[in-house]
């Protein structure tokens, strides 16, 4: 039993303390992204679900108002002002300058009708309505002849 018989091959096993801590430091900054894209996920959502809201009830506002008799005064001049919605939520019809929506936020519209105009010029017997809800702008025409 001499000196060549403590040369034993020992395996190693396990990990060292600083490979531990380098894969610990990795799987932190893997979660930690993973996390801030998540916060980010969530605006962006968040926004896209207002502009959203915003740009259906800028059309259906414009709908509203193109879709009455030709014959209405409102239509045959220049005029605007904050759009009235209807307000259903106490089950009595209550018109109100600003609708709240549930997970979405609070809504206005003004609206600007210009008689006799199409896409900013003079045209005779056109009818130009723009809404606005949210600083998200929707614009439509009718003819009034």
């Amino acid at each position: 039993m001499g000196a060549d018989k403590l040369h034993i091959n020992i395996k190693q096993s396990g990990f060292t303390m600083l490979e531990l801590l380098v894969a610990i430091t990795l799987i932190v900054i893997g979660l930690s992204a993973a996390a801030s894209m998540q916060a980010i996920a969530v605006n962006s959502n968040s926004v896209a679900n207002k502009v959203s809201v915003s740009s259906f009830l800028a059309q259906q506002v414009a709908e509203e108002i193109s879709s009455r008799n030709m014959s209405d005064p409102l239509l045959n001049s220049n005029s605007g002002g904050t759009y009235q919605f209807v307000d259903w939520s106490t089950g009595v019809e209550v018109l109100t300058n600003s609708l709240t929506i549930p997970g979405a936020g609070t809504f206005t519209a003004t609206y600007t009708i210009k008689a006799n105009t199409y896409n900013g010029a003079t045209f005779a017997g056109m009818t130009e309505i723009t809404v606005t809800v949210n600083n998200i702008t929707y614009t439509t025409y009718k003819m009034v002849l």
